[in-house]
């Protein structure tokens, strides 16, 4: 029963601070398209003492906790080490946690990974361009 606590402490944590932090990384796409930012890479990610890029990294961040939760539910599930109500938790929480991944993929996509792309391949082409 203690395992069966870790699981859903642990998954209930990263999915209540994961739906939160969509739901601010949401408005603030609405906010950026709503009022041009779109059209302006650098200015987008100059927004506000560089909000944009902040919300990628907590991005990054929570990709990386939710892909280590999935990878060590999975591989208990898979070795069997996991009694059927702790097996039954740790599918439910494989589920839960790569919708909430996707859901964070679909969300950084637009417009902040755009931009951050944008700016990493012109930045890239200056230096190259600056080598030769």
């Amino acid at each position: 029963m203690r395992k069966l606590h870790l699981f859903y402490s642990s998954t209930g944590v990263y999915t209540l601070c994961t739906i939160i932090f969509s739901v601010k990384l949401n408005r603030l796409n609405h906010y950026l398209l709503e009022n041009g930012y779109d059209a302006n890479p650098l200015e987008l990610l100059q927004y506000n003492d560089y909000q944009a890029v902040k919300y990628f990294l907590y991005t990054l961040f929570y990709e990386i906790v939710g892909t280590i939760l999935v990878v060590y539910y999975f591989n208990k599930f898979k070795n069997g080490l996991l009694e059927n109500d702790e097996a039954i938790a740790a599918f439910v929480s494989i589920i839960v946690i790569i919708v909430l991944l996707v859901l964070l993929i679909y969300l950084i996509d637009n417009p902040i990974l755009k931009a951050i792309t944008i700016v990493v391949i012109v930045g890239f082409g200056l230096l190259y361009g600056n080598s030769k």
